[in-house]
């Protein structure tokens, strides 16, 4: 009987050298999963130093579930080191995360393409609807999985509460006169056709029933694993991901951006829908999900289509007042944002009350020893009458949470973040959401998504992502067919113009609305709006307008043409 021993030869610690994937027993033949045999690469990579690079075939890996790890490949405090994809092809499995960078610097990530087995939702046509009941009936396409076949063949109960979309008969968008997502209860096989599904909707999502039609189609997004971000890059800085294609992704962010101490680069990320296919969708959450960033992301030449939540969202979620120790003092819960810094500067804002409290300066920071997830903070002032979150429930969503006070870190709102150059298609929300300071958004062509072009403005209410927009400009774009007003710039539930979105330049931009306006600002102190293009297309406009103006302080507008 012959053996075959394959020998992988390490470089020694400390030494760069290039590692292929192929020499660590990765098949490469889209089957055997590779998954434990790329991460060895990884790791003997990460163990020779910087200048290693990881190295792949253009050829298909595949990535199997592996129990109780996140993602199916890590690489963790490490510097400028490289993954060489060369036009490979990760099929991953909807269980697991892809790929995580955590308290990295200059390390790359290029020439990959991403695609998931078994596919992470399904898509039929919807055959019958019962508005009063609330409950839909759908025959599954054809290659797609019945979602009861598809979690239990993963052993897994549906968790309830999934969500899923309806569809333009003919074309490859929601349909755009119906909410933009239903919210659902329970699956059931009809037993006179084993191929339909039944589904049964949560009672707040009936009423939006009341205009869907037999013939529309339906995608209903699989939770199979809920826990963190397809691709994470967290207290990173100085990375890049270049020449990254993505067909789908499991459910949730598709690229997590989080707490980057210097600005991580995005170039010429593609997520989109397989060439060949007919999937409705391409991911079933946001394209880039910022938060608690000390510099924002560049993320430039990219596209987006087919996304079931916004391109792009750039900001900072809340801490919660826990406890007030003493006047200036306060126990905060811990958040994705990290730990505040001695010298970060706060914006305390009790949306019940509109009220903000500005320019809040941290003088010290302590873990709190009895509870683990609260830090002590003081600042160099009192906040007036701030109100305890004294539950349990610290998630930065929830109408209950409008009478609570929350505390946003302007040092970590993703300042600098740039989008530049880039395409967004047919999606489902918005293509870029900016909620704090010093954003640019640039030269993109923004052309057919389901609600907003740009967005500047804080969330209430559903969530709290914010702090407010400032400094903020918007120049040099193309909007073309957006479901909603192509630019809105807002400050949402406040009363007083100190806490109004501020300095805000739009220009040079040529915007093509279907809705009744170009431009719509409200709550807004130094907005320039100089030398744009308007033009309405929307036939039942009324006496058409590019500009929607309320509590507008200190306009300026120069050179625009248009209606």
């Amino acid at each position: 009987m012959a053996f075959t021993v394959a020998i992988v030869l390490a470089a020694p610690m400390g030494v760069a050298a290039d590692f292929h994937v192929a020499d660590f027993g990765a098949a490469g033949d889209g089957k055997t999963d590779d998954g434990a045999a790329i991460q060895a690469a990884i790791d003997a990579a990460v163990t020779a130093g910087p200048g290693s690079r990881v190295v792949f075939d253009r050829v298909p890996y595949r990535l199997g579930w592996r129990k109780g790890v996140s993602h199916q490949m890590a690489i963790r405090n490490t510097q400028d080191i490289a993954l060489e994809g060369n036009g490979a092809m990760l099929v991953c499995h909807p269980r697991n995360n892809l790929i995580s960078l955590a308290g990295c610097s200059g390390v790359s990530v290029r020439g990959f393409t991403v695609d998931f087995d078994p596919l992470p939702f399904t898509q039929g046509t919807i055959s019958r609807v019962d508005a009063e009941e609330g409950w839909i009936e759908v025959r599954i396409q054809d290659g797609y999985s019945h979602p009861i076949d598809a979690y239990a063949s993963q052993g897994i109960e549906p968790p309830g509460r999934e969500w899923g979309v309806v569809f333009d008969p003919t074309e490859r968008h929601r349909r755009w006169d119906v909410p933009p997502h239903f919210f659902m209860r329970s699956f059931t096989r009809v037993p006179t056709d084993t191929n339909i599904v039944r589904i049964d909707f949560v009672d707040e999502a009936k009423s939006g029933l009341s205009k869907v039609r037999a013939g529309d189609r339906y995608v209903v997004t699989y939770k199979l694993d809920e826990s963190g971000a397809n691709a994470e890059i967290a207290d990173c800085g100085g990375c890049l991901v270049e020449d990254f294609t993505i067909h789908t992704a499991k459910y949730g962010m598709t690229f997590r951006v989080e707490r980057s101490v210097t600005q991580n680069v995005f170039r010429r990320v593609r997520i989109a829908f397989k060439p060949g296919s007919d999937h409705l969708i391409s991911v079933p959450k946001d394209g880039f999900h910022c938060k608690g960033n000390r510099v924002g992301p560049l993320i430039e030449e990219c596209f987006f289509e087919g996304l079931l939540d916004d391109s792009i969202n750039v900001g900072t979620c809340p801490h919660w007042i826990k406890k007030v120790i003493a006047p200036g003092v306060y126990a905060i819960n811990r958040n994705d944002n990290g730990l505040p810094a001695v010298g970060d500067r706060f914006t305390a804002f009790t949306p019940s009350r509109r009220e903000m409290a500005h320019d809040l300066v941290v003088t010290a920071v302590t873990v709190c020893e009895r509870e683990p997830d609260w830090v002590e903070v003081r600042f160099d002032r009192e906040i007036p009458a701030p109100v305890v979150n004294d539950s349990k429930n610290d998630f930065p969503g929830g109408r209950e949470k409008l009478r609570y006070t929350g505390l946003y870190n302007l040092n970590a709102s993703g300042a600098g973040a740039i989008v530049r150059g880039s395409t967004f298609r047919e999606q489902r929300r918005h293509a870029i959401l900016v909620r704090g300071p010093g954003c640019i958004i640039e030269g993109n062509i923004i052309d057919g998504v389901g609600d907003a072009g740009v967005r500047l403005s804080n969330e209430v209410g559903s969530f709290y992502e914010g702090p407010v927009p400032c400094d903020c400009v918007i120049r040099d774009n193309v909007f073309r067919n957006t479901q909603g007003v192509p630019i809105v710039v807002s400050s949402k539930l406040t009363s007083d113009a100190e806490s109004y979105a501020r300095n805000i330049r739009i220009t040079s931009n040529r915007i093509e609305s279907l809705s009744t306006c170009c431009i719509q600002a409200s709550s807004v102190d130094q907005l320039e709006i100089v030398d744009n293009i308007f033009s309405i297309c929307d036939p039942d406009a009324i006496s058409p307008a590019a500009l929607d103006l309320t509590n507008v302080l200190n306009l300026r507008l120069s050179g625009n043409s248009g209606p």
